[in-house]
């Protein structure tokens, strides 16, 4: 009697090891891979970005979250939750450069003067209208380099 126990316990463990497996393999992604972490140098008309904001959307049936990240200094990286996922995206990329002028900071976080930024670049490239469409899954290594044109 304690042997047929403790051998239904144990089938039953392993059901349910069988059962977690699988509900893991589903949450990594589509077939199981998983997201790739991009970066990059970001420029309009040749020039680093001095800072503004890009976003990887998931098109042609690729699913999964939006991957947003800052440009800071020309390079981006979106890293949070592990990157984006693997296959094509469109870059829609909110490039800013400063006027040379100081504006009043914002309390609480800036009770100075800043830096007055403003948008540069083409209009296109920064909304759904985006012609940048990348594929994370042929990248090496994550990296991709994006040129904005001026105008």
């Amino acid at each position: 009697m304690m042997k047929h126990m403790l051998t239904h316990r144990l089938s039953i463990a392993l059901v349910l090891i069988g059962l977690l497996h699988a509900v893991s393999a589903i949450g990594c992604g589509k077939h199981g891979t998983s997201n790739v972490v991009v970066r990059g140098d970001v420029s309009v008309g040749g020039e680093p970005v001095e800072s503004g904001q890009i976003r990887f959307v998931p098109i042609d049936g690729n699913a999964g979250p939006i991957g947003i990240g800052d440009i800071l200094a020309g390079r981006y990286e979106i890293s949070a939750r592990g990157g984006v996922p693997p296959g094509k995206h469109r870059v829609e990329v909110e490039p800013l450069k400063k006027t040379g002028r100081k504006v009043p900071g914002k309390p609480p976080f800036n009770d100075g003067s800043i830096d007055e930024l403003q948008p540069t670049g083409a209009l296109l490239y920064r909304g759904e209208n985006s012609p940048l469409i990348v594929d994370t899954a042929t990248s090496v290594d994550g990296e991709i380099d994006l040129e904005i044109p001026a105008k």
